[in-house]
């Protein structure tokens, strides 16, 4: 029977009761046998025998805990437990269970009373040395005041904490309360170790449950297939993409594997030896289709046991795709010729083996008047036309239409004795009439231009380039001509790769320089520069008219602007005055600018006085609406915009209105000539008097003598620039200058 001790203490006794002659007179006998020891052992033997087949039920964490804890407060008749789970991060365990539900007031507390760094709390010691800690009597244990407090309004007498693990790592804490003192003593601590032991396999198992669901689960769902075969090639398992993939025509658990999919008996024993994992790609057809399927083997070995995981992918779809990307990325998808990219890997690998040929490169003549008068799909079936006639007249050519109205051939069955005849060929191909439209015939008119490998060039590169300055300069000379390369096409040739290669050179080895030409006020103080692009190589300065028509249709462009923004804002910074930079046309289109310029935001948005671009009224004038736009983006960089050399052919009163310009270059032409004739005299005046109702500032351009100065200054232009006040200088004398200015004496 239960007895309380005046401790607190539950104690069990077996009493047995009898009647005997004590003395001589009957007494009563009364054995008491005390049992606790006894009672407890069995109850904990019970809590761990029904854990044990929880651990067998549970699949989950949240099922396991919250049946542990409830068997645990039942069994052992505990005041309460909890379980926390252990978060490294804040260093505090969160509790995520308990029972009764009367221990609901645990997640109301401060969470300070759950710190894993406070060694008053009764867990402190079983997360720190990852082991069960007891407290046999919290009245004598020195807690904090609220813990205190708390398990005595609940009759708590002594606690036990269990470390739970996963790994080597402390996971959860078991708190276990009980309402007598020494509930826990040293002779269960085996039996509590057990259960320490017992949760923590049991998280491990349930962790390799989750791990083994999800791979069923994706070895189901995934579009992968997975095959496991003995030695032998028996299969023992496939997942459902392999058996769709494969079509077995028969019990698949009947077939070889290693045959069905064309594995060598050397790869087999290469994967068998553990040497290699063999992986390949397999074609496999059958009545309804074929496909191509990735597959890879791997041995795996346990204990005595060896098998083959074969994992595979279906690659139909992306084998097919890449065939077709390949013609596309090598072919005319209109014409059925090569593009320019097939064209020059397939004369490439032809000129390993051929000892000559020729190359011909031809341009239908105003072929932009036939889309425009008849429309894009008479101008397509045109070219089609073209390219059948190509064909057919030059079989055993390779023949390509590389862009728009060009087509190429490359041919090997011609001799240079026979380029006569091979002229003649061209112009039948051309002068037949050629319907453009129903019931509409036309002529086409052409031009080209012929080159011989090797002897203009020893690769498809050079004879290329070469073809295509030839045709450029046949372009020139009108319709129906085609031209063999010659001497003069020689030079014009090598001073381009000259151009191309100092260029290239210049980026690469940062040749770019820059001079200085100020610009000054009416009271003849410097307002600003204009910078001045210049290569410096070998011993040479090479202008900007030796370089600049290549550098802008080249794909050095964006590097050579990101070096001159560069550069010039370094310049800006040192000076503290506005520096101008020229910018192509073509950095706005392909908007290169605004990539580089948002690189240096906040540079451009705190440097003393804004950096400014200079835009010809060419790149203005094709379409106002796109330039406006773009203009008002530079705005956003505080950017001061120029329009140079206005006044020559592209003038509009409308982007004058429109556009947010800053300023007007006068071009030099006109300040020249503006003295000794009145009709530039008056457009001079017209423009610096517009100007300024438009709040525009004027610049003029190549001012060279007192007269002009004086003149200019009296019509009330802003700004001044030429040789008469300072000629462009290097970097360093132009600092030089700025330094020590005095204003020029006129």
């Amino acid at each position: 029977m239960p007895v309380k001790t005046k401790q607190g203490r539950k104690r069990w006794f077996n009493v047995y009761e009898d009647t005997i002659v004590f003395q001589g007179d009957f007494a009563g006998l009364s054995l008491v046998i005390d049992i606790t020891s006894e009672v407890r052992h069995k109850k904990f033997i019970k809590v761990l025998k029904e854990i044990n087949h929880l651990l067998i039920e549970s699949y989950s964490e949240g099922e396991l805990f919250d049946k542990v804890v409830k068997t645990l407060v039942k069994v052992l008749e505990l005041k309460g437990a909890w379980i926390g789970e252990v978060d490294e991060l804040t260093k505090k365990v969160k509790p995520i269970l308990y029972y009764p539900e009367t221990l609901s007031f645990i997640n109301r507390l401060d969470p300070y009373l759950f710190s894993l760094e406070n060694q008053t709390l009764s867990f402190y010691k079983a997360f720190h040395e990852k082991r069960i800690n007891i407290i046999p009597d919290v009245e004598k244990y020195h807690h904090p005041k609220e813990v205190s407090e708390i398990l005595k309004a609940l009759n708590v007498r002594s606690v036990c904490s269990v470390p739970i693990m996963k790994g080597k790592r402390v996971s959860y804490i078991l708190v276990l309360w009980a309402d007598e003192p020494n509930f826990f003593t040293e002779e269960y601590f085996e039996l509590l170790e057990e259960l320490k032991n017992n949760l923590s396999f049991a998280l491990k198992k349930i962790d390799l449950f989750l791990r083994i669901q999800i791979f069923n689960d994706f070895i189901k769902q995934s579009g992968d297939m997975l095959i496991i075969a003995d030695v032998d090639g028996k299969l023992e398992y496939l997942n459902p993409v392999a058996f769709h993939e494969l079509e077995f025509e028969e019990d698949p658990f009947e077939v070889n594997i290693f045959k069905l999919l064309g594995i060598t008996s050397e790869e087999i024993n290469q994967v068998l030896k553990g040497l290699n994992t063999i992986k390949k790609i397999i074609s496999l057809s059958s009545t309804k289709k074929r496909s191509f399927l990735e597959i890879k083997l791997t041995l795996v070995k346990f204990a005595d046991y060896k098998k083959v995981i074969i994992l595979g992918k279906n690659l139909t779809k992306e084998i097919i795709f890449e065939i077709e990307k390949q013609k596309m990325l090598t072919q005319d998808l209109l014409t059925g010729l090569l593009n320019y990219q097939g064209f020059a890997q397939k004369t490439t690998d032809l000129l390993q083996v051929v000892k000559e040929g020729i190359l011909v490169l031809l341009d239908i003549y105003n072929f932009s008047y036939i889309n425009h008068f008849y429309g894009l799909e008479a101008g397509d079936k045109v070219l089609t036309t073209v390219a059948q006639r190509l064909k057919e007249s030059f079989p055993n050519a390779l023949i390509s239409r590389p862009v728009g109205d060009s087509f190429s051939l490359f041919l090997i069955d011609y001799e240079k004795k026979d380029v006569y005849n091979l002229i003649k060929k061209i112009q039948e191909i051309f002068t037949l009439p050629i319907e453009v439209k129903q019931g509409k015939r036309g002529f086409l008119e052409f031009q080209g231009g012929i080159v011989f490998y090797p002897e203009d060039g020893s690769s498809f590169i050079e004879i290329w380039r070469k073809a295509n300055v030839l045709l450029s300069e046949v372009k020139k000379k009108g319709p129906n001509i085609i031209e063999i390369f010659n001497p003069y096409v020689e030079k014009h040739v090598e001073n381009i790769f000259f151009v191309e290669n100092l260029v290239k050179k210049a980026i690469q080895e940062h040749l770019f320089v820059f001079y200085y030409q100020p610009y000054f006020t009416s009271d003849l103080e410097v307002a600003g520069l204009e910078a001045l692009v210049r290569i410096k190589a070998d011993g040479k300065v090479f202008n900007p008219g030796d370089f600049i028509d290549y550098l802008e249709n080249s794909p050095y462009l964006k590097d050579f602007e990101e070096i001159s923004i560069d550069k010039n804002l370094e310049t800006l910074v040192k000076i503290q005055k506005p520096v101008s930079i020229n910018i192509s046309s073509k950095s706005l289109e392909t908007m290169h600018i605004f990539e580089i310029l948002s690189k240096k935001v906040d540079l451009l948005k705190n440097i003393p006085c804004c950096l400014g671009i200079e835009i010809t009224e060419h790149a203005l004038a094709t379409n106002l609406e796109k330039a406006n736009k773009l203009l008002r983006m530079l705005k956003f960089y505080r950017i001061n915009i120029s329009i140079d050399d206005f006044g020559t052919g592209y003038s509009s009163l409308h982007y004058l209105k429109d556009l947010p310009i800053d300023f007007i270059k006068i071009d030099q032409s006109f300040v020249r000539d503006f003295l000794r004739d009145k009709k530039t005299f008056f457009i001079l005046e017209t423009i610096i008097k517009l100007a300024k109702k438009l709040n525009i500032k004027t610049i003029a351009e190549g001012v060279e003598n007192k007269e002009q100065f004086e003149v200019l200054k009296e019509l009330g232009c802003d700004y001044f620039q030429g040789f008469l006040f300072a000629k462009p200088m290097p970097e360093e004398e132009c600092f030089e200058y700025l330094k020590k200015f005095k204003k020029p004496n006129l």
